[in-house]
């Protein structure tokens, strides 16, 4: 069996305008076997805020049970990162903020089966 993996950057996004809009930053495709990724946001903007991580696997919208941050605390030029998460086909991630200032950055590798 061979396999394709992809390396490097998957997505960008900023948090939106619309204040504590959810923002849909990155969906896994459905042909991969699984990615293995970071999630990094940066507040660039000069005030403090926070920031709202969802890995969901519902395309339209996440729940409170797919939080893996709640509101952590992101100071000017402050980031918050989370290494190493196994994600699977179908899911996504989602960011919100009371900031509009938020920039989220996933990579990583995605894995798919060559037949």
């Amino acid at each position: 069996m061979e396999y394709n993996t992809v390396g490097g950057t998957l997505a960008k996004a900023r948090s939106s305008a619309t204040l504590k809009a959810t923002v849909k930053v990155y969906t896994v495709p459905a042909d991969a076997d699984f990615a293995t990724i970071t999630i990094r946001c940066t507040n660039i903007g000069p005030t403090t805020g926070y920031v709202n991580v969802w890995i969901g696997d519902n395309p339209t919208a996440p729940t409170d049970l797919d939080y893996l941050e709640f509101e952590t605390s992101l100071s000017k030029g402050g980031h918050v990162e989370n290494t190493c998460v196994v994600v699977s086909p179908g899911d996504t991630i989602y960011i919100s903020s009371d900031l509009s200032t938020v920039i989220t950055r996933v990579y990583g590798l995605l894995r798919k089966t060559v037949q």
